[in-house]
């Protein structure tokens, strides 16, 4: 039963390995996009001078050192943004929708987001300028929260495999005592009882985490395609880097190596005790 316990457990660490890397690269993209932009909103009931005021807050902008682009969003734009919450075709005319002013600044330049708001607010009273500090702390948050729960499962689980090999390799050396012992009196020494376990239980360990790998993949590759299928816009990409992916794909080794290692000093403590 030891390779299914394996698989089992890595599976589990799979999904939760993956999971954790997946929240930090989109996170980790997400924070670097919006520290490089910000956005101008512009409320007011008449058009004509909302917009008076986007223009007067463009040229602003666009007279600003650092800002590498600054632009308007049109009406289509706006009812695009709309649409996925109040319906298609359900974005009126009369329905007072603001100026929005895409920001993108220089990553080279230290840029004063408090400066220019209270130029831009001079120019234009109806406006208020937002960097996206708030939601990035809330984002950093979240993702240093979901990693640290996703670190914390892959440990439990690696814990929980070692110790399934304890008890395997104690059962297993307790139902073969009385070989053992015989092979005590022709004069094998510990280690070379050890290396025999050893090799057997790294054997039975990759096989184990395998298995546990490839359903892993499976899972992954279906959960993406569910989530392609929502859209581009809808669910971010998950992806790993190349290093990540090594990491990954190293996960059967590591835990045939943790199995080997785990059975090598159980039974060499096992045999030290009996002494």
């Amino acid at each position: 039963m030891l390779p299914g316990l394996i698989a089992v457990m890595t599976y589990l660490a799979v999904l939760s390995a993956a999971s954790g890397l997946a929240v930090y690269n989109v996170t980790q993209g997400w924070s670097t996009d919006l520290a490089q932009s910000m956005t101008v909103q512009i409320v007011h009931q008449d058009r004509d001078e909302r917009e008076r005021q986007t223009e007067a807050v463009l040229e602003l902008l666009h007279r600003t050192p650092g800002i590498v682009s600054a632009e308007s969003l049109t009406d289509n734009d706006l009812i695009a943004l709309l649409e996925p919450w109040l319906g298609s075709g359900n974005v009126s005319d009369d329905l007072p929708i603001p100026a929005l002013i895409n920001i993108t600044i220089s990553s080279e330049i230290r840029f004063d987001s408090r400066a220019l708001g209270a130029s831009i607010i001079q120019i234009a009273p109806n406006a208020t300028l937002d960097d996206h500090q708030q939601w990035m702390g809330r984002l950093v948050s979240l993702s240093k929260a979901l990693e640290s729960a996703a670190a914390t499962a892959v440990l439990l689980i690696v814990m929980a495999t070692a110790i399934i090999v304890v008890f395997a390799t104690s059962a297993r050396l307790a139902a073969h005592r009385e070989t053992v012992d015989i092979i005590h009196l022709m004069g094998a020494e510990d280690l070379m009882i050890a290396r025999e376990f050893r090799h057997h239980f790294m054997i039975l360990g990759f096989k184990g985490a395998a298995i546990g790998f490839l359903i892993g993949l499976v899972t992954l590759y279906a959960i993406s395609s569910l989530a392609s299928d929502l859209g581009a816009g809808f669910l971010p990409r998950l992806a790993l880097t190349g290093t990540q992916t090594i990491l990954m794909l190293s996960m059967p080794f590591l835990i045939a190596v943790l199995a080997m290692l785990t059975a090598w000093v159980t039974v060499l403590r096992n045999l030290a005790q009996t002494i």
